[in-house]
């Protein structure tokens, strides 16, 4: 399949564990990219798990496969270079956007929050940090739309993931009460996930065959037998509710 081509690697981003490149593509877009150097692992999480996300509505940026020629890294730096030729995992900038800081939390509508609150603890993902001292939600403001904008699925289907310590630390935490609280609004979530849960076969199918594989004959950890059980064990008896009262 052929992808829109990167035609220009501006840098990278001073934020993020992986720190992706800034990269311009065919089509004239900036982009946040995120190639060999994050992990074949996390392109992938980026990838389906964004998909899960759109569907069930949270407001992630569009992303799409794009292609780094062979003769864009040749002429790179050698500390760039590990961003790797081939497909990677790019996520439309919003330029205008600032990062999510704690004064910002209730500007965010409550519905959202929530959204992104249950959302981040069925694809087990503990990487959306803030408290009053500080954090990284991954998590930007648009102060023109006054909204929020969702990055950095790099960290979902956490097989390590800590249901107490996702309610001490995500940023939306304050809204777990009302999401995990009432049973109609369980139900409710429950169903909407059941409904998304098809899109993380889908997105594993459409992911590039190069992503699989971190070199010849060795695949990579992601598992996509496992998660999707994951998946499907969250959504049964308090499997997703586990811990609240």
């Amino acid at each position: 399949m052929a992808h829109l081509g990167i035609t220009e690697v501006l840098g990278r981003a001073d934020q993020g564990v992986t720190q992706p490149f800034r990269c311009r593509a065919e089509d004239g877009n900036l982009y946040y990219v995120k190639g060999k150097h994050a992990s074949r692992r996390s392109q992938i999480c980026e990838w389906v798990a964004g998909h899960m996300g759109q569907a069930l509505g949270l407001p992630i940026p569009p992303f799409l496969v794009l292609d780094v020629p062979d003769a864009i890294i040749e002429l790179l730096p050698p500390h760039w270079q590990e961003l790797g030729a081939g497909p990677v995992f790019g996520s439309l900038a919003h330029v205008h956007s600032i990062e999510m800081t704690w004064p910002l939390v209730r500007s965010v509508p409550q519905k959202v929050r929530s959204d992104i609150l249950v959302f981040d603890r069925w694809v087990r993902n503990g990487d959306r940090i803030l408290t009053e001292l500080g954090g990284n939600p991954n998590l930007l403001w648009n102060p023109s739309w006054e909204s929020v904008v969702v990055i950095d699925q790099n960290q979902a289907f956490d097989a390590d993931f800590d249901h107490d310590l996702f309610l001490e630390s995500h940023i939306f935490r304050d809204d777990w009460p009302l999401a995990a609280g009432d049973c109609v609004t369980r139900a409710e979530y429950e169903q909407r996930l059941e409904a998304v849960a098809p899109k993380f076969l889908e997105a594993c199918e459409s992911a590039p065959p190069e992503w699989w594989w971190v070199a010849d004959d060795v695949p990579t950890s992601f598992d996509r037998t496992a998660i999707y059980e994951q998946l499907q064990v969250s959504l049964r008896g308090d499997g997703l509710w586990g811990g609240a009262k």
